[in-house]
């Protein structure tokens, strides 16, 4: 597949797996819920509002850090 394929493949995975899958280890509730219970409970513990998006802050920098070396780096994420 192309990379314009793997990162549609990673965003879906990501909106999947943080707002539609319940984990155990989060008392049967997506990680966003969770998150947002947590702010709840402490919002001093926040300086910004948890926003409902999906993904990675910059996917560039993760797929460079996967190994494919097409997109423009930043000084975020370095190769492990």
């Amino acid at each position: 597949g192309s990379t314009a394929e793997l990162v549609d493949t990673l965003e879906r995975y990501v909106e999947i797996d943080n707002q539609h899958i319940p984990q155990r280890a989060l008392q049967h509730q997506t990680p966003f819920q969770a998150i947002e219970a947590w702010r709840a409970k402490s919002p001093e513990s926040f300086v910004d509002s948890v926003d409902n998006l999906t993904g990675l802050d910059k996917y560039a920098d993760y797929l460079n850090w996967l190994g494919f070396e097409s997109f423009p780096r930043s000084s975020v994420v370095t190769q492990p």
